[in-house]
């Protein structure tokens, strides 16, 4: 089912929380009101994989100042932002806060990167031994230019005489087909 952008922002919004429920995990994300020109903070429920809130901006101010109201909050999951950690910081002393699954990601892709960069520059500047590299071309010549064994040689005539017999059964009912 489609659902437009505001419809779903205006569902979001006259989602409330039922008193009863007391979050125990929380995951704090930037998205856009208007991308370029208009960002919000979503609150989300880890538990019950819920929105909770939206949030009009993404100062640490707001986040806090959300947060003082639910102390009962124990974890707190988060992207890179400074803001929003500083948000937790004076919000929710108490809280433990998480990098998000898909900042972790990020920032082991990241640390990969930076590694492999590393391993690169260091073989790049190794020297090259022609007669390593000419051995290395021989020997992989030689495996793709294999000559086939005799039964390997007379099972592909056999596959392909098979082959062939099943084309002129199929050529046959088509000619049977359309002439009659």
């Amino acid at each position: 089912m489609k659902v437009s952008a505001d419809t779903l922002l205006r569902l979001i919004r006259e989602h409330t929380i039922e008193k009863k429920e007391t979050i125990k995990a929380l995951g704090i994300d930037d998205f856009a009101f208007r991308k370029g020109i208009k960002y919000g903070t979503i609150l989300v429920d880890l538990e019950n994989h819920k929105p909770i809130d939206l949030l009009p901006d993404r100062t640490s101010q707001s986040v806090a100042t959300w947060l003082k109201d639910h102390p009962e909050i124990e974890i707190v999951t988060r992207d890179r932002s400074t803001e929003y950690a500083r948000g937790v910081s004076e919000g929710l002393p108490h809280g433990i806060q998480i990098t998000d699954r898909w900042h972790l990601l990020q920032n082991l892709r990241d640390a990969l990167e930076r590694m492999l960069n590393g391993f690169y520059t260091n073989i790049k500047a190794l020297p090259i031994h022609n007669d390593l590299l000419e051995a290395y071309h021989a020997e992989t010549k030689k495996n793709y230019s294999r000559k086939h064994s005799p039964a390997e040689v007379k099972l592909q005539e056999v596959k392909r005489q098979r082959r062939y017999e099943l084309y002129q059964k199929i050529q046959d009912l088509h000619r049977k087909i359309y002439l009659c």
